[in-house]
């Protein structure tokens, strides 16, 4: 072995300048897919029914409902252990009404009826369904109708399992709406009823256990019985006069005065007592059990004991308020009245109610949990499920989505933190009350003061913008509010440290759709465009306007026609702000779709797009596919400059062309992203195919070819659409992520409500000059290992290895380089713009130097563990730090001490080195 010299850092970069241009290899990236927990926070769809069932694996808690989502999971039937959600065997193919644990004899099993015919693969299973833990089983032929209600009753010849709904037939057998079930077989329980049979329960009067039923029936064995009535193991009998209205649940409750039957639902007498929605029957005689203010005015759904630590109260659950004043749907009788459970359930909707209540220990203590279709429990954010504790509620699932649509998306970094914008109708994003504006920082969300205020049904904001105007960061955001953090904003408004302003007299009226910042030369400005406004702060316009943090002015004569788009791009005169919607340029002229200012007048680009009057272009952005930069453009056209296009075109400075296939329906957002090969463009909007790949609202082009994210799934219905694209990293380890808002439920197959994170491909850049053999040959034998795209081996029998992670946009630049499998010595980054002998590299000390032409020292940094990485915190960006003003490409390697005797009479190694495209 020869022995070590030092080299200083300063003779490194010395001769770094002197190496020549390079090929590239690519690398090997990883692309996650879509990222969970960005659903609503709680439950998705309608729950029915809650059961505390232990199957064997430990207790849980059974969902049944509609089309349940939670947490990533989707079925009718779900089930929670307190800690993560599963769906029990195959879905049913229909709602789940009713669930109930019951023993046939063969052990406790859970029952699950409803309105499915399948269930867990079986066919035929018919409204009704056995699970002991591991399958499913059917019972009989099942039912020729709906399951609602069930409970285990033992008549005197054994325990039965007893279920009513609406059905004629149970196993063949005629039973009209009630029908028992002994573990082999069914029988009818008399001659049955009229109508649905809504509830189940047994309760001893005083002369032994017996089953009641309640519904919307009103007759039995030929008699009269309304709504309520009791079987003896002979015949039904039933309760004095009955009730008003139908009744939906029952339960058995000693409120102090003794065991009573409660009965809820709609009707406002029992027995010929005023009873407002609940009554007690007991001895054989109906009392109300409703104060004389009449706190229920819809109706009792459900009804659940629960000790909240001064005992074991009852719990109504349904869709009533109290006098004419805020729905409460949850109350709790005191013995003598009902009294509010934590401020009820709210929502923004008029049908917000609770349906289901049960009781459950999710590892905390036993709880309260209350489910169906509200938007808060109290103060709390909870959808559709929440849990009470006997003083507060809390949510029973995290999420992330949001509760409307997002429409705009921004990066801002105020020089404290960088978080993801998101503007939109929503009024709750996460767990977060947010009104129409909300900050993401990786983790949760975060208002912007009060937010926007807007009257009901005005249009939500379109657009967000960050920009320091001299003033300090600044977030810009546009259209459909009066107020911003409660004082009057004319549809645009600012946000800083200082909280919300209004710019100016603002804009009174049109679609503000577009926001960009943009100096012509006289000062950068901020530019708003959109359709049908011709005021901005009592200045005359023509549907774009330039705000220089003062006052509004005019761009030119503006444009007469809509403005759906505006971007920067440099035409080889500077940057010039580029409108994209449709507009005509002269009177006379035709339409065109994309029109750049250079400070002074409007031209067209090229010849636009589509010569159709009907065409729009909605997004705009220029982006570097690695050789130069391109202006592309997205929306509903079939050409561009007389070139043939779907909805998706690119000008180089001269001429239009196309995409490949383009998509096959509308491009709404373009955004830069990251591809495992190099740059990459996404587009997102409302087609299902990019370049006739199955592709559901967000495509990637590589530069050659479209490809989906993540896999392809039919889209829900409601018209989903992706509005806008931005890429975030929150520099927590989980690097840059693709963010897309609009109105959607899923993306790739994942649950996200109106937003979405797409994973991207973790290694950003191309590598080069690698030791595996795929280069230049190491000095000393010292490849590492064949495709492993990292340098020469090392003294600790590693190839030192440089990865990115991140953007690489001077716009937005969220990249990282990291580097490992290096020794515990010092580490120089370091970037250059040229390539050494085609990318093979030359050797170097004991490896292989890539980088040269005009060298720039990025940081030195001490390794630990063999790894370093930067930017650390506090450190500037790769862009600013290594001098990058313009889109471009650089080559970044790490040079690092080597101090044991090894290879060379060199004291040093070098990783492989990666060549970044930076975008715009």
């Amino acid at each position: 072995m020869k022995t070590m010299k030092t080299r200083p850092l300063l003779v490194l970069l010395a001769r770094l300048a002197f190496l020549a241009p390079w090929l590239a290899a690519p690398a090997r990236g990883q692309c996650p897919d879509w990222s969970p927990g960005f659903h609503l926070p709680g439950v998705e769809g309608q729950t029915y029914t809650l059961c505390e069932h232990d199957d064997g694996s430990g207790p849980r808690l059974f969902l049944g409902g509609g089309n349940l989502w939670v947490d990533g999971v989707g079925s009718p039937l779900v089930a929670w252990d307190g800690a993560s959600w599963s769906a029990p065997g195959t879905a049913p193919n229909g709602p789940v009404r009713v669930l109930t644990t019951h023993d046939d004899g063969s052990g406790p099993a859970l029952y699950a009826g409803g309105e499915f015919t399948s269930i867990g693969g079986l066919p035929a299973v018919n409204g009704i369904a056995r699970w002991n833990g591991t399958a499913w089983s059917s019972l009989g032929s099942g039912l020729n109708g709906v399951a609602h209600a069930a409970a285990a009753f033992d008549d005197g010849s054994g325990a039965a399992l007893y279920v009513g709904g609406e059905f004629s037939t149970a196993g063949g057998v005629p039973a009209a709406r009630i029908a028992r079930w002994n573990g082999s077989g069914w029988s009818a329980v008399g001659t049955g009823f009229n109508a649905r049979v809504s509830a189940l329960a047994v309760f001893d009067d005083g002369t032994g256990p017996l089953l009641y039923a309640a519904g919307s029936f009103t007759g039995l064995n030929g008699q009269a019985a309304a709504r309520v009535a009791r079987w003896d193991g002979v015949a039904w009998s039933a309760l004095g006069t009955g009730l008003s209205s139908s009744a939906h649940c029952l339960i058995v409750h000693d409120d102090g005065t003794g065991p009573a039957l409660f009965v809820g639902g709609n009707f406002t007498t029992a027995g010929g007592i005023p009873s407002q929605k609940v009554a007690r029957w007991r001895g054989g005689a109906w009392s109300a059990a409703a104060l004389p203010d009449n706190p229920f005015g819809g109706e009792v759904a459900t009804f659940a004991e629960y000790d909240d630590g001064t005992g074991t109260h009852l719990y109504a659950g349904g869709s009533f308020g109290h006098n004419g004043g805020p729905p409460l749907r949850i109350a709790r009788w005191n013995g003598g009245g009902w009294v509010s459970v934590g401020g009820g359930m709210g929502d923004a909707t008029s049908g917000a109610s609770v349906h289901a209540l049960t009781t459950f220990d999710a590892g905390a203590g036993r709880e309260l949990v209350a489910a169906c279709t509200f938007a808060n429990a109290g103060p709390t954010v909870a959808e559709n499920i929440a849990a009470w504790n006997g003083a507060t509620w809390r949510a029973v699932v995290s999420g992330q989505g949001l509760s409307s649509f997002g429409s705009a998306l921004t990066v801002h970094d105020d020089g404290n933190r960088r978080v993801l914008v998101c503007a939109g109708s929503f009024d709750r994003a996460g767990t977060t009350s947010a009104r129409r504006i909300a900050t993401w920082d990786g983790d949760r969300w975060s208002t912007l003061g009060s937010g926007l205020g807007a009257a009901s049904g005005a249009p939500d904001p379109r657009c967000v913008l960050s920009f320091d105007d001299g003033s300090g960061p600044a977030i810009y955001v546009a259209n459909g509010f009066s107020q911003a953090g409660g004082q009057p904003a004319a549809n645009i408004a600012r946000w800083n440290a200082s909280g919300w302003s209004p710019l100016g007299g603002g804009i009174p009226s049109g679609d503000l759709v577009a926001l960009i910042a943009h100096d012509d030369g006289s000062g950068a400005k901020v530019y708003v465009a959109g359709a049908n406004f011709n005021l901005a702060g009592g200045i005359p316009v023509a549907n774009i306007a330039a705000w220089d943090g003062a006052s509004w002015a005019s761009v030119g004569a503006g444009l007469p026609g809509e403005v759906r788009a505006l971007a920067e791009f440099d035409f080889g005169q500077g940057l010039e702000l580029v409108a994209g919607g449709r507009f005509q340029l002269g009177a006379g002229q035709p339409f065109e779709r994309v029109a750049a200012w250079d400070g002074s007048t409007w031209r067209a680009v090229g010849f636009g797009t589509s010569p159709h009057s009907n065409d729009l272009v909605f997004a705009l952005t220029a982006w570097h596919d690695g050789a130069s930069s391109q202006l592309v453009a997205g929306g509903l056209f079939t050409s561009a400059g007389g070139i043939a296009c779907s909805n998706v075109a690119r000008f180089d400075g001269n001429a239009w062309s196309a995409l490949g296939a383009g998509t096959n329906s509308s491009v709404s957002a373009l955004a830069s992203c990251a591809t495992p090969s190099g740059p990459g463009l996404c587009a997102a909007g409302t087609f299902t195919t990019a370049g006739g790949v199955p592709a559901a609202l967000v495509a990637r082009w590589d530069g050659a070819a479209w490809s989906a994210l993540g896999p392809f799934e039919a889209l829900l219905p409601g018209a989903p659409r992706v509005m806008s694209l931005a890429t975030y990293d929150a520099r927590d380890g989980r690097g840059p992520q693709l963010f897309a808002a609009g109105s959607f439920q899923r993306l790739g197959g994942t649950p996200s409500r109106h937003i979405a994170a797409y994973s991207a491909c973790d290694v950003a850049g191309r590598v080069v000059c690698s030791g595996d053999g795929s280069g230049a040959a190491c000095p000393c034998g010292n490849a590492s290992t064949p495709g492993a795209g990292a340098g020469c081996l090392n003294s600790t029998g590693n190839g030192g290895t440089l990865r990115a992670r991140g953007l690489a946009s001077l716009a937005q630049d969220t990249l990282a380089l990291e580097g490992s499998a290096m020794t515990n010595g010092t580490a120089l980054y370091f970037q250059g713009t040229q390539r050494v002998a085609g990318g093979a590299g030359a050797v170097f000390g004991d490896g292989l130097r890539c980088a040269r032409g005009a060298v720039v020292r990025l940081e030195i940094l001490p390794n630990s563990a063999g790894a370093s990485h930067y930017p650390r915190a506090g450190d500037a960006p790769v862009a600013m730090k290594g001098l990058i003003t313009a889109p471009g490409v650089r080559v970044y390697q790490i040079w690092f001490r080597d101090a044991a005797s090894f290879c060379t009479s060199s004291t040093f190694n070098l990783t492989n080195a990666l060549e970044v495209v930076w975008q715009p």
